[in-house]
């Protein structure tokens, strides 16, 4: 059997556990051949996932509800703890910006800093649009707040560790305060489903994997230092370690309960709607890739299929407004005359209300 596990910079356990060069040779002793697929966006874990291209992914909260608002079936293996100090919304000392209103912010979009701006948005009752969110990391976003370009910064160590040392930074709010922050395991449904005894064998490599980062928290900030930004030193990976919570826990209902916490919170700011633009706008540039991954959800191979997927369903998004409905309503007519539905479904009662 073959097991593909990924990996990428933001998920520390996954990333050191790649480069220790142990898991493989216990894979073999099960007769199991292991691979590790290598990515750099760990907010695209889905779409690896949703195209077979990996098997196991570990992500902050929010990619997992970005693929579930995407149509992935996905399955949760076990959670890191709370890591309520490794992430701030930082500012200068002069910009206490008591609004968030058009203000230019700049996060790792598609993690979890998502969802505790959403938070944030909340408390002033904004919407995702009320803010202009960038892309910057590490030191382009340093360089633009303190060069005034942007107001505010979601910070993560161990870049946010070394923000604060500047004397005009300062943190505006602590993650902690705002959401529950982990690190989630997760997989297709299916994969999980098919292969328990697998999925199980994961969580247990990575649970003694994360007691090596605690108990070996130097040679594991080399790892890091060795394979990851030059920029950032081996102390302040150290410190990052030794700063945050290891360990992990199977997934449990408290665990949904939080996931389906979270999913309320990007609705209520419109971020799920964001969120199926941004899918919808790679589909259309990619259409052949995004077939793959409708007819491979579908139990169908071949590119044909796939083709024809991606020629016809990459089309843009839009709210539904009266005439959808009418259309919408147009073909379950069809359906129900075909025998195919029992009665004609109350179709406006079911739109939901995605933007402002």
């Amino acid at each position: 059997m073959k097991i593909r596990l990924g990996s990428h910079p933001s998920n520390l356990s996954l990333f050191i556990l790649r480069h220790r060069g142990v898991i493989e040779p216990a894979a073999r002793d099960r007769g199991w051949q292991l691979e590790w697929f290598d990515y750099t966006q760990g907010a695209r874990s889905g779409e690896w996932l949703a195209d077979e291209q990996v098997d196991v992914v570990g992500t902050g909260s929010t990619p997992p509800i970005s693929a579930q608002a995407t149509g992935l079936d996905v399955a949760y293996l076990a959670s890191s703890p709370p890591r309520n100090n490794n992430c701030a919304l930082l500012t200068l000392q002069s910009n206490a910006i008591s609004s968030l209103r058009a203000k230019r912010l700049t996060g790792m979009p598609g993690s979890f800093t998502d969802h505790f701006l959403a938070r944030l948005l909340q408390k002033q009752n904004l919407r995702r649009t009320d803010v202009t969110l960038l892309d910057l990391q590490g030191q382009d976003a340093m360089t633009a707040l303190l060069n005034g370009d942007i107001d505010g910064w979601l910070a993560i160590d161990p870049w946010l560790t070394r923000a604060l040392q500047i004397k005009d930074v300062v943190a505006r709010s602590a993650v902690g305060d705002e959401i529950i922050n982990r690190s989630l395991f997760w997989t297709r449904a299916a994969w999980q489903q098919r292969y328990p005894e697998v999925a199980a064998w994961i969580v247990k490599q990575l649970r003694v994997n994360d007691a090596w980062i605690e108990q070996h928290p130097v040679g594991a900030a080399q790892i890091l230092a060795d394979k990851l930004n030059p920029a950032i030193l081996p102390d302040e990976w150290l410190k990052t370690i030794r700063g945050r919570p290891w360990g992990l826990t199977p997934a449990s209902d408290a665990l949904l309960a939080e996931q389906q916490q979270q999913a309320d919170d990007l609705f209520a700011v419109d971020w799920v709607y964001d969120v199926l633009q941004q899918e919808n706008h790679w589909a259309k540039a990619h259409p052949l890739e995004a077939g793959k991954i409708w007819a491979s959800q579908m139990g169908q191979q071949g590119s044909t299929l796939a083709a024809l997927l991606g020629r016809v369903n990459t089309v843009p998004i839009t709210p539904v407004d009266d005439a959808a409905i009418t259309h919408i309503g147009h073909i379950a007519n069809w359906y129900q005359q075909q025998g195919l539905i029992a009665s004609h479904p109350d179709i406006r009662q079911h739109v939901v209300t995605l933007t402002p």
